[in-house]
């Protein structure tokens, strides 16, 4: 009986030690399931974020490329300018010389026209 009262409460022992692992094995599967449930999440989190950063950094060299262009278009019109200017300053210049002949050429007629005035007055 003895024997009997021993392997009963050997096989309750191996029964509560099998319950219990099946427990802990059922527990830690559960764990791991969800471990693997968050690490799903955070993957397609930072996807999402990779996803949001990749676009970002696109409109980041449109934008670049938009300044770039645009510093270009400054430039260009400031070398414009700058011509345009100096064209501008020498047009005056040339006005302003052929403003001097003028004057010079109408003192010359009026120089002119006074000995013309004064030959036909002798003439006559």
């Amino acid at each position: 009986r003895f024997d009997e009262a021993a392997l009963s409460a050997c096989e309750g022992c191996l029964r509560e030690h099998a319950q219990e692992r099946a427990s802990a094995a059922t527990a830690s599967s559960r764990e791991h399931a969800s471990a693997l449930e968050a690490a799903k999440r955070r993957q397609s989190q930072l996807d999402a974020v990779r996803g949001r950063a990749d676009q970002a950094e696109r409109g980041l060299r449109e934008v670049v490329n938009e300044l770039q262009a645009g510093r270009a278009a400054v430039s260009e019109a400031e070398s414009a300018q700058r011509r345009h200017r100096e064209n501008f300053g020498a047009l005056a210049r040339e006005a302003a010389a052929k403003s001097a002949e003028l004057r010079s050429l109408e003192r010359l007629l009026a120089s002119f026209r006074s000995l013309t005035s004064d030959g036909s007055a002798d003439a006559a």
